[in-house]
């Protein structure tokens, strides 16, 4: 079962944080110091969703995404689950089909990754190749005529990486999790994350960007560190793989690209892997060499989000 958040906790909470903002107040001191018990059967909410609403009333001044929409087409559109509460579940459905539907009429850079044996490629509308990526194992990269390798970091790691693992461990607990708060990710357990770190560099060994994490069993805690220390992490919205979108989004709680998954035939996507993505990159958003390797590096995540493994 997937665990997810006691709904009456996060409801209260709603309430407490809407009538502080009413009054005029901050509602950082109500966020910054909650806690939610952890329920794995049963109505709960899904841990993703509430992290990513809360936190987004934690961003610094400026930042935070719905002081934006105005200037920005992407600025409301949801980017993760709200509830698992089967009352819902039909609109729900609903909402996400409609999303999925009307993925290509957003602004911005469309690209596509197709699959052949051992081999994906990212590709512009014109089949232009930005990045891809050979063999089963997924761990060779190319881009700009540069090769690149994914692989498990050898030895020690800088400050900046040990913080970005105990980010992708909180996520993967949850920020509002009873026990979150108490622990100490930089030396505890949660520095068991540090398994499922990995580095991709380029011919001279130099690192251009991180992960950490994982998108597995409806969860969604995996993210991409670029040495500037920008990261972006990957949540996903949809009641199963064939209305699904994820979305890249960044520290600032900026939205960077959209994916989604077009069946080979018509949309009963059965096996996941085989159908290939589609994604959208924000207008605003520079479609480096090294934002290509990291959209073609977790475009697999996006299926993978739907597997328990079973």
């Amino acid at each position: 079962m997937v665990p997810g958040y006691d709904p009456q906790q996060v409801n209260d909470l709603c309430r407490r944080v809407a009538a502080e903002l009413d009054a005029g107040g901050s509602a950082r001191p109500l966020i910054e110091n909650a806690t939610f018990r952890t329920r794995i059967s049963g109505l709960r909410y899904d841990i993703d969703a509430v992290d990513w609403f809360l936190d987004q009333f934690l961003l610094p001044p400026g930042y935070c995404e719905l002081g934006g929409i105005a200037e920005d087409a992407w600025g409301d559109l949801p980017v993760a689950r709200v509830a698992q509460r089967t009352s819902e579940k039909y609109a729900f459905e609903l909402q996400c089909d409609s999303a999925w539907r009307d993925f290509a009429q957003l602004p911005g850079t469309y690209l596509w990754f197709p699959k052949t044996a051992g081999e994906a490629k990212l590709r512009t509308a014109e089949l232009q190749t930005l990045a891809s990526v050979q063999g089963f194992g997924r761990q060779s990269f190319s881009a700009g005529g540069r090769s690149f390798t994914l692989r498990r970091p050898s030895g020690s790691f800088s400050p900046a990486v040990a913080e970005f693992l105990a980010r992708a461990a909180r996520d993967d607990f949850g920020h509002y999790a009873e026990n979150t708060r108490t622990r100490n990710f930089l030396m505890g357990p949660g520095f068991e994350s540090a398994g499922s770190l990995r580095e991709l560099v380029d011919e001279t060994g130099t690192p251009v960007l991180y992960t950490a994490g994982n998108n597995f069993n409806w969860r969604a805690s995996a993210s991409i560190l670029f040495p500037d220390q920008r990261w972006l992490r990957f949540l996903v919205r949809g009641s199963w793989l064939a209305n699904a979108i994820m979305t890249a989004v960044d520290q600032a709680g900026n939205k960077v690209a959209r994916y989604r998954y077009i069946a080979k035939s018509g949309r009963q996507i059965k096996h996941a892997s085989r159908g290939p993505a589609e994604i959208i990159v924000h207008p605003s958003q520079k479609l480096t060499d090294e934002m290509a390797l990291a959209l073609t590096l977790s475009a697999n995540w996006f299926w993978l989000y739907f597997s328990s493994g079973k």
